[in-house]
């Protein structure tokens, strides 16, 4: 699993859920369904058919919430009556705007992290590490297979985070699925095609194993997931100082040289 969840990033960085106290929707009488926002919705806290306390407060099950594509939520009558029946209705309901960028920048930082510390917290214990049999295969969905199907009994499991070590397809990646011989990710197109055994693609050795997240990292994490939403990233400088304040790049991306400071601990020396 990643090194922390969107959730332990919010509670980090003190980010808390806007709360929207009235919002018109209109519904239609041959309409199901509405788009209640543009941005997700955390909880639906009240639905009610005017701003009076004698109003009618529909229920949990009048409505109902479904994340589409474009991060909409629709709200869907249930019952009989109720929300499609015409008229407007009042929506109270919390949301986060900024949900979908925190959990796109989880594995970006993660990344960056690793580099800049030259330490993907490799386990000793869950890994392989192979001169053949290996094959990375980019598709819907990406996979690693082993002919001598070993995965199952290295122990790697579903939800994992690996660090591959070696060939073109270097750095992190999440385990969707596990049998003995294949590592289903749960990324797609992102792997390079690659084959131990082909003589004109031999890569040599390749090193796969479990990430193992030390826990007092996360703060870090989520304090450069925070810069990162709200700084942009020029692409050819490493460090600058203005006045007080300095930043670092890793890969383009700007973090404050204050945060990295505290990520020393877990820095492992680079060997030249």
């Amino acid at each position: 699993m990643a090194a922390l969840t969107r959730a332990e990033v919010k509670d980090y960085i003190l980010l808390k859920d806007t709360i929207v106290e009235q919002e018109t929707v209109d519904l239609p009488a041959t309409t199901a369904g509405r788009r209640l926002a543009n941005q997700y919705v955390n909880d639906i806290l009240r639905v009610t058919t005017a701003t009076e306390s004698s109003a009618a407060q529909y229920t949990t099950a009048d409505y109902k919430l479904t994340d589409d594509i474009n991060n909409y939520t629709l709200v869907s009558n249930i019952s009989t009556g109720g929300l499609s029946t015409g008229g407007a209705a009042l929506f109270s309901y919390s949301y986060n705007e900024y949900d979908g960028d925190i959990d796109n920048l989880i594995p970006q930082v993660e990344e960056d992290a690793c580099e800049y510390l030259n330490n993907y917290f490799e386990d000793n214990i869950i890994y392989v590490n192979k001169v053949s049999g290996l094959a990375f295969v980019g598709g819907g969905p990406d996979t690693i297979t082993d002919d001598n199907a070993d995965f199952s009994t290295a122990g790697f499991e579903s939800g994992m985070d690996v660090a591959v070590r070696g060939g073109s397809n270097y750095g992190i990646h999440t385990l969707a699925g596990v049998t003995a011989g294949t590592l289903t990710l749960d990324s797609s197109n992102a792997l390079v095609d690659q084959d131990q055994d082909v003589s004109f693609n031999h890569v040599g050795g390749i090193k796969i194993s479990r990430i193992n997240w030390p826990a007092n990292l996360k703060p870090y994490i989520a304090k450069m997931v925070w810069y990162r939403m709200n700084k942009s990233r020029p692409d050819n400088v490493k460090s600058e100082r203005l006045d007080d304040y300095s930043i670092t790049y890793i890969n383009g991306n700007a973090y404050p040289t204050e945060v990295l400071e505290g990520l020393r601990k877990f820095r492992k020396a680079v060997l030249v």
